[in-house]
Formats: structure tokens, sequence, C-alpha cells
């Protein structure tokens, strides 16, 4: 292996070799506790395309499926031993749309998700595992190789598809039930990084995962092309006038109120680490069928980690409240949800030995209103960035690059460093914010025609709903 330890990421499906694989598998088989060395001899292998990279899917880099049939070869103290076997995994690719690109590194963005998947959520679970015997778990795909430094990026995970996994559809509401489940794992998240924090400092450890000004930035950005683009969707729906209207009038007070929301070290008495970006295309089902044919969830798992963030926990479930459930599941089940997830994390944290007896439920409650506008504006926003049209506007100005010059490519990158250098001036600001609303446009489009009713029903529900309460007086 010592030959191939400088081995360059694959940037595209067609850099995926027999000799990269048989270095990266080589490597995961050598970490296993039970082994004194390890080597991977690949006879073949397939690589293509998942068709979870389709428009809607929210996916910007490539996700290529690998399957792999080869021999492993191990060392156990004197005894020697060979087996053949079959791997069946799922390589995450660095974007190659410069503008991406640049943002994604600027941002963090890949170096979370390497953190998260190689050191921080195992180090956690080992944390969780010693003081209460595995109880609180965090379940995220298994890490197969990692690799984030000098500028490349990728990450190779196991294919939960093949172990029955699957997203859940978008046509379907999800219930109570699956809620639930989600919950589970990010309060345990959110309980034992909280936990872990009062004991070693997690962000002395991990100073990339901090929430910083360019990341509140953005998110008061997103606020002012959310409300620009919902405005112009309600003058074009008939009786719509007022509430238009309504929204025009309030927008610069709630993209100032969208500013204040962000800092969270003066307004939040719990932080803990977020996940970031809990919607439901980055969450994966397993369902179990009963005798009479009755399908039931059976577990979960939440997978890309690059938003991860030292934040107020309120800001994972405003964000996954808003972007799965529908106003109508809100308004009958919120308090339900509420309860179950304070009760979770107050248990949680009482077992690690850190009880937060001064968050109580009521303090909790009122920290979460708090946050509502930022649960409307995330939740219009994914939902709507994750509509096939506009998320077919994204795509295609990703891919377009794909054929591009180096030279065009050179000059986009240098185009995103040089806004970056700018992002505070109202400038950029107003470019970015225009640009969000471009791509937004289609949402519009789909909605006026009836394309989306879905999506429609949604987010023409989600703006009622802030209305009654009160977020636009």
């Amino acid at each position: 292996l010592e030959h191939r330890v400088n081995m360059k990421a694959p940037i595209t499906r067609s850099d995926i070799t027999h000799g990269w694989l048989e270095y990266i598998l080589s490597d995961y088989e050598s970490r296993r506790e039970d082994v004194d060395s390890a080597a991977v001899s690949v006879r073949n292998f397939k690589a293509r395309l998942t068709p979870s990279c389709k428009d809607g899917d929210g996916f910007v880099g490539d996700i290529v499926k690998v399957v792999v049939q080869a021999t492993i070869f191990r060392r156990v103290q004197d005894d020697e031993s060979s087996q053949d076997t079959e791997y069946n995994f799922v390589v995450k690719l660095e974007c190659t749309d410069p503008m991406h690109q640049y943002y994604f590194h600027m941002t963090g963005f890949y170096i979370r998700e390497h953190l998260m998947y190689t050191e921080v959520i195992p180090e956690l679970n080992q944390f969780q595992e010693e003081k209460v015997n595995d109880a609180y778990r965090i379940e995220m795909p298994k890490c197969i190789y990692s690799k984030c430094e000098d500028g490349e990026f990728v990450l190779v995970l196991e294919n939960l598809t093949s172990e029955g996994f699957s997203m859940h559809s978008k046509e379907i509401s999800i219930g109570l039930n699956e809620v639930k489940l989600i919950i589970d794992q990010l309060v345990r998240l959110h309980a034992v990084s909280y936990a872990y924090n009062t004991y070693f400092k997690l962000l002395n450890k991990f100073p990339d995962l901090s929430n910083t000004d360019y990341h509140r930035h953005i998110s008061y950005i997103k606020t002012a092309g959310t409300i620009d683009t919902l405005v112009d969707l309600l003058k074009q729906k008939k009786g719509q006038d007022i509430l238009a209207k309504k929204m025009k009038n309030s927008r610069q007070h709630l993209i100032q109120k969208a500013k204040d929301l962000q800092d969270v070290n003066q307004t939040h008495k719990i932080l803990c680490l977020n996940h970031g970006d809990p919607h439901a295309n980055n969450i994966l089902f397993k369902h179990k069928t009963l005798e009479d044919g009755t399908k039931l969830i059976d577990c979960i798992k939440v997978l890309d980690w690059q938003m991860a963030q030292w934040n107020t926990p309120i800001y994972d479930l405003q964000y996954m409240i808003n972007t799965i459930t529908s106003p109508e599941f809100r308004k009958t089940n919120l308090n339900d949800i509420l309860n179950y997830y304070h009760s979770m994390f107050t248990e949680i944290t009482d077992k690690l030995g850190t009880p937060v007896a001064h968050w109580t439920y009521d303090v909790f409650q009122k920290e979460y209103s708090k946050m509502d506008l930022f649960g409307f504006v995330i939740g219009i926003f994914s939902n709507a960035e994750q509509s096939s049209g506009s998320a077919k506007r994204t795509m295609d100005s990703v891919r377009s690059h794909k054929k591009a010059s180096i030279l065009w490519k050179t000059m986009m990158y240098n185009i995103s460093k040089l806004m970056t250098r700018f992002i505070f001036t109202p400038v950029v600001n107003k470019f970015i914010t225009n640009d969000l609303k471009w791509k937004l446009q289609p949402v519009i489009d789909d909605i006026v025609s009836g394309r989306e009713p879905v999506l429609a029903s949604k987010i023409l529900g989600s703006v009622v709903e802030a209305d009654e309460k009160g977020l636009f007086d």
C-alpha cells in the first residue's frame, strides 16, 4: 500500500480504477481490530451513476454506485487466510462546478462531512457507550474511506439501498411515528454532544464545526430571496393580493429579524452539535413487513453531514419539522412532537450525568417559537429548492460546467473567491439574492400551472400558517 498513499481522489466516475479501489479497500480491511494486516485484490468492478442523482434529490456532486468482486488476504499473528467477497458501496465525488466547488471548500462543507464520519460521530458513540452501555448510539452509514486534504475530497460509504433502505416518497406524507424516529436520531446527536462538550469542550477539538459569521450571513440572505419569491408567487395566485402586499411590506423587518436570530450564543440556553440539513432526502428508512402484510419502519439512518454545526438544537428541530411535515400535520401534532423531543433530551442528558434542570419545557417551547421565522424560511426554501423545476435549473447549471474549458472553470472559481471577499457588501448580497430568486423561479411556474400540487399545498399552507402566527405583522 505504501506506494499508493498519495493516490489522488477521483474527480469523475472514470477516475475510479482498480488501483484506487485496492488501496481504499485494503486500508478499510486493515483497520479491523481482529486482523494484524490485510490487503485486497480486485478481480472486477462496476461503477455507475446512481438514480439518486436525478433532478429533485438535492445532490450537486455525483454519487457513484460501485460493486466490487475481490479477494481479501488477511494475517492474524502467524496465520494467513484469503476470502472471496463482494463490496457494495457508494462514492461521493467532489462537485465539478467551480463556483459550488469553491463555496463547499470555503464554507468547510467537505471537512465537516469528513470529520463527522471519521472522527466526531465515532467519538460521540464511544463516549455514550462508556457512559450508558451504548443506549443512545447515533446511526449513520458505515464509512469505508474518506479523504479531505490539499483541495481534494472523496467519501466512500456502504450502500444502504442494498440493505433495504430507501428515501421516503415525496408524494406520501410522513406520519407521526416516522417523525419520532427521526427525532430519536437528532436528539441523540444533540444530547450526547451537549454532554460530551460539558466534559471535553467539543469545539476545542473540532473547531471546523463552529457556526461562522459566513453561515449566519447566508442564512439571512436566504430570507430575502425566499420572501421575494413568495411575494412574486402570491401576486400570481388569485385572491392572495392582500397577503402578498403584507409580506412585501414586512420584508425589511423579516430580514433584520433573521439576522438577530443567528446570534445563538445570546439567545439560547443550550448549544450542541446539529446535523444542519435534516430534510427528507438526507434520511434513509428501512421497513419491515408484518405477517398481515403491514409495512412498518424498522430503523432510519441519517446521511449528508456536510452542514454539521455548533448551534441551538432548535435549529435542527425547526429545520426538520418545517421541511418534512405539512402545515396540517403540524397543526395537529406539533405539541406532541415538542414534548417528545424535550423529554428525550432531558432523559439522555440526565443519564449522561449532565442534567439540564434550567431548560424546562416552558423555556424550550419559547425558544422554539422564537425561531419560527427560521423554520418558515428554511421550510419554504428547502422544499422549493428540491422541486423538480428548481432542481433541474440548478443541476443544468452544474452539469454545463462538466464540458466547460479549463480556462472557463478557472475564471468562475476566481470569481467565486472574489465574491466571497465582499460577501457582506450590499452589491454581492443583491447578486446572491437575485441568483436565489432565479433558481426558485421554476417553483412559481410549477405552482401557478398546477404541475406541483403537493408542493403548492405545502408552500401556500406554510405561508398561511406563518401569517396566523403573526410573522408578517
